[in-house]
């Protein structure tokens, strides 16, 4: 089922600061306004609890157009293949970021009864009383991102391999 949740956020979020490495260059038309071949890059998360990717545009309207078709079809191919995911959106600098998060289906956490959502991807973990917040432990919750929300490495693998 789909899901729509807006977030403003003042400075970047967690997903935003991850580190990358390009896994995919593509070559966009020429459009008339545009002298020359766009890119459109696609990047793998590297430091994150999260296996996911980061697909980078130009900013200039025709450029997001692509990169709206683009990140359509890596949508379209999740759904055929029932590929759980999260979609972050940001135009923080220069042209759009999208985020494509493949994930496992939710577990429930076992201590803080959450099923992460898109704050829990994005990198907000949010915590409904103090004494959760108090005693959070940071690795226990990386660890449950990292074995319980993430594609396990080899359906991670053969979905990049696909795009």
């Amino acid at each position: 089922h789909l899901h729509w949740q807006f977030w403003k956020s003042e400075g970047p979020l967690p997903v935003e600061q991850a580190s990358t490495r390009t896994v995919l260059t593509k070559m966009v038309p020429a459009h008339t306004e545009l002298p020359a071949l766009a890119t459109l890059s696609v990047q793998e998360l590297v430091d994150y609890p999260i296996r996911g990717f980061k697909i980078v545009s130009g900013a200039h309207p025709s450029q997001r157009a692509q990169t709206a078709a683009f990140v359509a079809q890596c949508v379209q191919y999740m759904v055929q293949h029932r590929v759980a995911y999260n979609l972050v959106v940001s135009s923080r600098g220069r042209g759009a970021h999208v985020y494509l998060l493949p994930r496992q289906l939710g577990a429930r956490h076992p201590h803080y009864g959450f099923v992460a959502g898109f704050p829990e991807i994005a990198g907000y973990v949010i915590m409904l009383s103090e004494e959760d917040y108090v005693n959070a432990d940071l690795q226990a919750l990386d660890s449950y991102f990292v074995h319980n929300v993430s594609l396990p490495p080899r359906r991670f693998a053969s979905l990049r391999r696909r795009l």
